[in-house]
């Protein structure tokens, strides 16, 4: 059995049993799992200004195992949350378990899920109370490109100020208390 260090998500080279747990997660930016394209040159001082006004308090996204080939990334994001339409560079499937979402015009509740293929631009929305969601791949890195207008990213700053206190204080639709 792996031992898994504190404060780092599992990355094993040959697939062997792994236990991995939440708390040991982490940005999947920050893990170098992640690499971000920001899209347009134009949008960068808006997405300045959105960072510095704290949209990153309206998601928290955990990679949580990394290896044999896969990642798995637990997200939450809270009521309001302005996802940007965007894309990966992988496949990707997604599996609610807790709160619900809005993709074109369906509602996905718990239970539901969606598959996208490598490179296909979606977005969604965050239902009244929020989504949790479990985001698989069959990789173990992967990209984001970002694909929206300047005027998307002026609407996200007018919603991060008018929801950001109460993203703070913002509790999981699943009531779990993850750590």
């Amino acid at each position: 059995m792996n031992d898994i260090q504190a404060g780092s998500p599992p990355d094993i080279a040959d697939p062997k049993f792994t236990i991995f747990h939440y708390r040991d997660g982490s940005d999947p930016s920050e893990a170098e799992v992640m690499e971000v394209d920001p899209g347009k040159a134009e949008n960068a001082p808006i997405i300045e200004q959105c960072i510095g006004a704290g949209i990153l308090d309206g998601a928290d996204n955990r990679l949580v195992f990394r290896g044999a080939g896969m990642s798995l990334v637990h997200i939450w994001f809270k009521p309001f949350f302005p996802l940007p339409r965007h894309s990966h560079d992988t496949d990707c499937l997604y599996y609610i378990t807790a709160g619900s979402l809005r993709l074109g015009t369906r509602e996905l509740k718990v239970g539901h899920g969606f598959f996208l293929p490598a490179n296909a631009p979606y977005t969604y929305s965050p239902g009244p109370d929020g989504v949790e969601l479990l985001e698989f791949r069959k990789a173990e890195s992967f990209s984001y490109r970002d694909l929206t207008a300047p005027a998307f990213w002026k609407r996200a700053l007018q919603i991060v100020r008018d929801y950001r206190g109460m993203w703070r204080t913002a509790r999981r639709p699943s009531g779990a208390e993850l750590s």
